[in-house]
């Protein structure tokens, strides 16, 4: 590196698939802008350090940022590459969403050392995750279902799952695809069966907000009709609280100039579920996502979050 060469001070997490995206999106940088240098700076979050913690009560959202935007403010780093999904719907103050990338695969998998009738499973052949929305929607196929919680990256939820700690194991599609990982038995989940999270499948690109040297290097990176849908999604989140523990799914579309945004809210045990969809034009995805979640409330959903908003205020510090 030369002293008048650009540098990008990109982070990743310590995961394997965490490095695999920051990899990817170096790559990209250094393909669409010749002559620019990437610097990996890896940092290691809390929800990575806590992994015997459920992440209902970690919060879900946050604990995987926090240290990595404090190191953006504090101009350590210049770009943070995020699974969209783990990002809050609301920044902290000086930081932007620069660029959210062309979205992988954003289906749910069902992953099993043999095939399995995911109907037909009792409480003798548990269910593996921990997502308070893939419970809901698992328990919504069947009633009947064990769901065991299952934490760590990929790999170890796969390792954990062929030891027998339960007869399958729910994971994103995505990250599969990124490690490359062909397990010996899958089977993908439509979208009618399980809505993904919001964001799913699709990364986002985080910098200071006064940084115009990083946003237009970024810029490079954003897909737009990806960007819509993943603004829909975020704005249907966001609605209800962004941090609610209820679980929230949203899968936005863009088909022939058209945003179809289908969302739902649940009780984790799926005795509450409402689901709905919208239409309208990209460039209106946060009104639209928004208009979704206040339909859903005034159908019912506005008691569900009260409700999941008094249990939190008895949930005992982790």
């Amino acid at each position: 590196m030369t002293l008048s060469q650009p540098t990008l001070r990109i982070v990743a997490r310590g995961s394997k698939l965490s490095l695999t995206q920051t990899e990817w999106v170096a790559a990209h940088l250094r393909a669409a802008h010749p002559g620019l240098h990437v610097e990996l700076v890896i940092i290691q979050t809390t929800g990575d350090k806590l992994r015997d913690i459920s992440l209902a009560v970690l919060s879900g959202q946050g604990v995987f940022t926090k240290e990595i935007e404090r190191a953006l403010l504090e101009d350590r780093i210049d770009v943070a590459v995020h699974s969209l999904k783990d990002l809050p719907t609301t920044l902290g103050d000086g930081l932007a969403l620069a660029a959210i990338t062309r979205r992988e695969e954003p289906n749910d998998c069902l992953v099993a050392a043999r095939e399995v009738d995911l109907r037909s499973l009792g409480a003798d052949q548990p269910i593996g995750t921990s997502s308070l929305r893939r419970q809901a929607q698992l328990l919504r196929m069947n009633p009947a279902l064990k769901i065991v919680e299952l934490r760590g990256n990929v790999p170890t939820r796969i390792e954990k799952m062929m030891r027998g700690e339960a007869a399958a194991v729910v994971l994103a599609a995505a990250g599969m695809n990124r490690l490359e990982i062909h397990p010996p038995w899958k089977r993908v989940f439509s979208f009618e069966e399980m809505l993904p999270a919001p964001g799913q499948g699709a990364l986002g690109l985080e910098t200071r907000e006064n940084d115009a040297f990083s946003r237009t290097m970024l810029e490079a990176l954003n897909d737009s009709a990806t960007s819509a849908e993943c603004r829909a999604e975020r704005a249907f989140l966001r609605a209800f609280g962004g941090g609610c523990r209820a679980p929230i799914a949203a899968l936005g579309r863009v088909r022939d100039g058209v945003l179809a945004l289908d969302g739902l809210i649940a009780s984790a045990d799926a005795a509450q579920y409402f689901r709905g969809q919208i239409e309208g034009a990209p460039e209106q995805a946060e009104a639209l996502g928004t208009e979704l979640a206040e339909r859903l409330m005034r159908e019912g959903a506005q008691a569900l979050l009260e409700q999941t908003t008094r249990d939190e205020a008895v949930i005992p510090d982790a």
